[in-house]
């Protein structure tokens, strides 16, 4: 979304929202995008899993 006056003197709401729906899709993410309400601001989480492999082990795991 855009502010007041991008609003109104720019159409539609860009590239950004496809992009990241997209990637987010491509990825087996969810995004979630909360609001209390006009002029409140929006809070949006992106998830995404990851697999074992991209978590370094931990010096910790390594001794058992």
């Amino acid at each position: 979304m855009r502010g007041e006056h991008h609003a109104t003197t720019t159409s539609g709401s860009g590239p950004g929202p496809w992009i990241t729906n997209a990637f987010i899709s491509a990825n087996d993410g969810k995004m979630i995008a909360l609001s209390e309400g006009p002029g409140q601001g929006t809070m949006v989480a992106i998830e995404l899993p990851v697999t074992q492999s991209a978590v370094p082990q931990m010096e910790s795991d390594a001794d058992e």
